[in-house]
């Protein structure tokens, strides 16, 4: 099993400057990184789920016993971007995901045991749960399993002891759901369910003492050794496509412990499947780049050779059939084996068509912005069907994303400060801009730079970067290059910032000084930087390069060159200085009259 465990909206905010003021205020604040691959991150409409279970059964029936719909190490993971507003279900009925809401964007379920059972028909409808976990983002209020806005939850119940319908010695469920309003969750998962079952049977046949099932018709474990554990991890993560851009991958893997049927009777017959089993799909948005990834590989991640044994069917006590991987994945098709009376086996099909038959197709759209597909590593039919059938690993994908993907930018945030400058607060004409650059992401962002141009965008102000202000940081040669190219416009560049750790942040100020004129100034900053992902991450190992910016504009009221006092209040005060003289005047001529 691999290791890995798996809208700050845009805000305005405006200061309106009076007569005699200099005025900054936030303007609308650009996120979008300087490539245009992609769809923005926060006007993008990207989606996708994946669920799976290790064992599912539509019927099992012994005596007064019928199991309807059971599941076995179920798990599911889903993102809308755009809000979980509909249920989804898979093409069993299981439910992916319940109706969250709008606000709710990512979502991820893990349950051990799921089983409908109808003891005799007035009873159909009765559920049976154990060890279920599920959980949504962003999250609130904070508690336990919510740090808002993740969601991180574990229940774990054992033994589970439902006879005659269900027995484990262990089942457990984890659920994962992340978002953020910054930027892409990039570098761990979105969203994640996991289901987890040791020694897991279903419907006793028999009948004693046994602290377990006596005769189960099927269990999930194995008589010797410790083979007796299935998983099912089901995961959403974003995913670098050729474009600069991200694409959105839907994954399930799952570990199987062997299936056995009919257990202490004389048809007992089981299937062992060897290594972890992995679907994955993946909408790229790029014209011919989705795909659908199957295969199987050893748990600890390693390729399996052609050769290698991955699945055997015993009945018996002997081996009857073994299959390598090259049988399975090879170009020779679905192994079909009979056991007259016993059982039909389906062996190794390709990816198909969600809700189709063997013999249907993954949907994959042409232009890379949604694919879908299913498959099952093994299918049983029992007695024909009439007794139930039985897939083992089943998996279902799909994802869709816009048309050349998501845009991922770094975090970037500015103010102004004062946010409403006068001759009382800055009366020199100097004001601070303070620039945030975050790493919201899963992995260090490495070899961080900035770059912040100003410019005049209205009016005749005049203006320059005040250098020699001990508020600048970095300071101009320390890390920081002041250019002046006219006195309407400027750059500040930062170009090693070096390392952004997971979850920090870096601040840079710089002081502009309004040198005269009036109008308005643009100032956008923009952040570059690598993502250096690790083999643990959503992603593996990677290095993408990321960038992102903010814009503020600030609004400058004409003012005096060397009184800074607006023009507009020096012929105010001068009118009110004349209308005094023209009052004493007034009187002192009534007092002369009097």
């Amino acid at each position: 099993m691999s290791s890995r465990p798996r809208t700050l909206w845009r805000k305005g905010l405006t200061v309106a400057g009076a007569a005699g003021m200099l005025a900054a205020y936030v303007g609308i604040a650009g996120l979008a990184p300087a490539q245009a691959a992609g769809v923005p991150f926060n006007t993008a409409a990207y989606s996708g789920s994946a669920i799976g279970s290790a064992v599912h059964t539509d019927a099992l029936n012994s005596g007064a016993t019928r199991v309807a719909n059971a599941d076995i190490s179920l798990a599911s993971a889903a993102v809308n971007s755009k809000g979980l507003t509909t249920q989804a279900t898979n093409e069993n009925g299981r439910v992916i995901n319940p109706a969250a809401g709008a606000n709710k964007f990512s979502y991820g379920k893990g349950e051990g045991v799921e089983v409908g059972l109808a003891a005799s028909p007035p009873d159909d409808g009765q559920i049976i749960l154990a060890g279920k976990s599920e959980g949504s983002a962003p999250c609130s209020p904070a508690s336990a399993s919510c740090v808002p806005p993740n969601w991180h939850d574990s229940q774990q119940v054992g033994p589970v002891n439902a006879a005659p319908v269900v027995y484990a010695s262990l089942a457990q469920g984890t659920s994962d759901a992340r978002w953020s309003d910054d930027s892409c969750v990039l570098g761990s998962d979105i969203s994640r369910g996991i289901g987890y079952t040791a020694d897991a049977q279903l419907v006793d046949t028999g009948s004693g003492n046994a602290p377990d099932l006596n005769a189960p018709l099927l269990s999930a474990d194995a008589n010797t050794g410790r083979r007796d554990v299935v998983q099912t991890v089901s995961r959403e993560f974003l995913t670098p496509n050729s474009a600069g851009g991200f694409g959105l991958a839907s994954q399930v893997e799952q570990t199987l412990a062997p299936i056995t049927l009919f257990r202490g009777t004389a048809n007992e017959l089981t299937i062992e499947v060897g290594g972890e089993w992995v679907l994955t799909t993946t909408a790229t948005g790029v014209p011919g780049q989705s795909k659908v990834e199957y295969h199987a590989m050893n748990t600890d991640g390693t390729p399996i050779s052609p050769t290698t044994d991955i699945l055997r069917v015993i009945q018996g006590g002997s081996v009857t059939d073994v299959l390598t991987f090259q049988d399975i994945f090879g170009a020779t098709g679905l192994d079909q084996i009979n056991i007259p009376g016993v059982a039909d086996i389906a062996i190794g099909e390709d990816p198909r068509a969600i809700g189709g038959d063997a013999s249907s197709k993954p949907s994959i759209a042409a232009d890379g912005t949604s694919i879908s597909a299913a498959v099952d590593v093994v299918r049983v039919k029992l007695l024909d069907g009439s007794l139930a059938d039985i897939r083992v690993g089943h998996m279902e994908a799909k994802a869709a994303v816009p048309s050349g993907g998501v845009n991922c930018p770094i975090p970037v945030s500015k103010v102004a400060s004062p946010s409403t400058v006068n001759s009382a607060t800055a009366p020199d004409g100097r004001f601070v801009t303070t620039i945030t650059v975050k790493n919201s992401f899963a992995c260090p962002l490495e070899g961080l730079a900035v770059t912040d141009e100003i410019k005049r965008t209205v009016g005749d102000v005049t203006f320059e970067i005040d250098g020699a202000d001990a508020r600048n940081d970095p300071k101009s040669g320390a890390g920081a290059t002041f250019t002046k190219h006219s006195t309407t416009s400027a750059t500040a560049s930062y170009p090693s910032l070096g390392t952004l750790a997971v979850g920090a942040s870096k601040v840079i100020k710089v002081v502009t000084h309004v040198t005269g004129g009036g109008g308005s100034i643009e100032d956008t900053a923009t952040a570059t930087g690598t993502l250096h992902c690790g083999p643990d991450s959503a992603i593996g190992e990677a290095k993408v390069d990321l960038s992102g910016n903010f814009s503020l504009t600030t609004v400058i009221a004409r003012v005096l060159a060397r009184t800074g006092i607006n023009e507009d209040w020096a012929l105010a005060l001068g009118l009110i200085a004349s209308a005094a003289i023209a009052l004493r005047r007034v009187a002192r001529t009534r007092r002369a009259g009097a």
